[in-house]
């Protein structure tokens, strides 16, 4: 009986425990996407036992966290503000260090950047400027990785109102596509990071937006149940291997002593 194998078996299985339980917290997160944890046997050591050599391991690594990408499920709320990105594409923001992350969130909201300008008789001069942002403060960019500043209805009399012109809000709004989505970063706050796997976002002019609706977190509890009992099991197994050796140990060295 190895304890080596032992101990890594339950450092690996508490680690997968820990993937799982952050996919199950993550259920009703918007446009969350989970992780599968991958694991591998360790390095084999060959032993001469009566001259037979004898390969023995030492217990198990998780070797990497795959992330899951699938295009989720639309939840319509109504919300005006709300978009939906289909079409496996992302919103693109420009984080509040000025850094740019991709997202599939598309509960937005509003912010004033610039105040109104007026003249010294009080006439407006300049009106006032609203881009469009999502709830990390991040702006929300355009195809051109521009902000979007808010479109407003303007009046039969040439007089801008306080209406959000919705429509053209709607085309306003940058949809990027990876060549291999799988291969991108998640960095937290629903952010995703390009990497040299995922390959460049491609501004897309075919993906489809739709207002007034979420895309829906990818877990499946049933499996995340699954996978946690099967972890647990394994994670007792663990320990009980690793009990028993001690006794065995502590059994032996009474019989020595």
């Amino acid at each position: 009986m190895n304890k080596v194998a032992s101990r890594t078996g339950i450092l690996t299985y508490q680690a997968n425990m820990d993937v799982i339980a952050n996919n199950m917290a993550n259920i009703n997160t918007t446009g969350y996407k989970p992780f599968r944890a991958s694991l591998a046997d360790l390095i084999y050591t060959t032993r001469d036992y009566q001259n037979e050599d004898t390969n023995y391991g030492h217990g198990v690594r998780m070797q990497k966290s795959d992330f899951m990408y699938e295009q989720g499920a639309r939840h319509d709320t109504g919300m005006a503000l709300d978009f939906f990105a289909a079409d496996n594409a992302f919103f693109s923001v420009e984080d509040v260090n000025g850094d740019r992350y991709y997202t599939k969130a598309g509960a937005f909201q509003i912010t004033q950047t610039e105040e109104p300008v007026y003249d010294a008789e009080g006439n407006l001069v300049t009106p006032p400027v609203w881009q469009l942002i999502e709830p990390q403060n991040g702006f929300i960019l355009d195809a051109n990785g521009e902000h979007i500043t808010i479109p407003f209805i303007t009046g039969d009399d040439g007089t801008v109102t306080s209406d959000i012109d919705f429509a053209a809000l709607e085309g306003m709004i940058g949809l990027f596509t990876f060549d291999n989505p799988y291969g991108l970063r998640a960095v937290g706050d629903n952010y995703f990071s390009v990497t040299e796997s995922s390959g460049e976002a491609l501004a897309s002019d075919t993906a489809e937006l739709m207002r007034g609706a979420l895309e829906r977190s990818d877990v499946e509890m049933s499996r995340e149940m699954v996978d946690m009992m099967v972890t647990q099991r394994a994670f007792s197994l663990n320990i009980n291997m690793l009990k028993t050796y001690s006794e065995m140990t502590t059994l032996v060295n009474n019989i020595k002593g």
